[in-house]
C-alpha cells in the first residue's frame, strides 16, 4: 500500500524520455508506414501530370520561339505557326503606365495625408477603411467598375480603361505602403526636416513677387 504522506516524483528538467519507434506500439509503427506511402503516391500522382504537361508544352513550343520575331510581331492567323505577342508586350506595358500615372500620386497624396496631417480625423478613418475594403475587392468587380464608367461611356475596350481597373487595384496598397513608410521615420528627423524646410517657405513670396522678406534666412 502506498504511503499517505509520500510526496509523488515527477521527472526533473534533465530526464529524457524515450520517444523512437522502438517505444512505440507495432500498430502505430504500421499505421505510420501506410500513411507515409500514400502521400507518396498522392503527391506523385499531382506531379507526374503536371511534369508530363510541362514536357509536352516545352517540346511544342520551343520551335516556334523565333528572336526577335515572337516579341516584335503579332499572333498568326489560324492555320499559321509563324507570329509572336508583341502587341500583348506594348498593351501591358501602357496598361501598367496609364495606371502608375494614376494610382501613384493619389496613394502618395493620401498617405502622406494619413501619416502626417490627418491623424485621428474622420476622413483620416474613411480613407483607411476605404483602403481595408479595396484590399478585399476581387478583381473582376474592379473591371465591372472600370467597365462601367470608361468602356460604355468612351463606346470599347481600350488601354485606358484597363488601366483604370488596375489603378483601382494598386491604389490601397500604394496607400497603405506608402504611409507604413513614412511612420518609419523617427520623429527627430521629422523635426529636423521641417525646421530645414522653413527657411524655404519663408522665402517662397520672395522669391515668387520679388519682395523683400524679413524672415528669410
Amino acid at each position: 500500500m502506498d504511503n499517505p504522506g509520500r510526496q509523488p516524483s515527477f521527472p526533473s528538467e534533465g530526464d529524457s524520455f524515450d520517444i523512437s519507434e522502438k517505444t512505440m506500439a507495432r500498430h502505430r509503427r504500421l499505421f505510420g508506414r501506410i500513411l507515409t506511402v500514400l502521400t507518396m503516391v498522392f503527391a506523385a500522382t499531382v506531379i507526374i501530370p503536371l511534369l508530363w504537361v510541362l514536357v509536352s508544352v516545352f517540346q511544342k513550343g520551343a520551335g516556334a520561339l523565333v528572336f526577335p520575331d515572337i516579341f516584335t510581331k503579332l499572333p498568326p492567323p489560324p492555320g499559321l505557326s509563324e507570329g509572336g505577342f508583341g502587341h500583348a508586350i506594348i498593351g501591358s506595358l501602357m496598361t501598367l503606365g496609364i495606371a502608375t500615372m494614376i494610382a501613384v500620386p493619389f496613394g502618395v497624396i493620401a498617405a502622406i495625408y494619413l501619416a502626417e496631417f490627418g491623424r485621428g480625423t474622420k476622413l483620416a478613418y474613411l480613407v483607411k477603411f476605404s483602403c481595408n475594403v479595396l484590399t478585399g475587392v476581387p478583381a473582376i468587380l474592379c473591371g465591372l467598375f472600370a467597365y462601367s464608367i470608361v468602356v460604355k461611356p468612351m463606346g470599347g475596350f481600350s488601354a485606358f480603361s484597363g488601366g483604370v481597373a488596375l489603378a483601382v487595384l494598386m491604389l490601397p496598397i500604394i496607400i497603405r505602403s506608402t504611409e507604413e513608410a513614412l511612420l518609419l521615420v523617427p520623429n527627430e528627423m521629422r523635426l529636423a526636416a521641417r525646421y530645414w524646410c522653413q527657411p524655404i517657405s519663408n522665402c517662397r513670396s520672395n522669391c515668387l513677387t520679388r519682395r523683400p522678406n524679413f524672415y528669410c534666412h
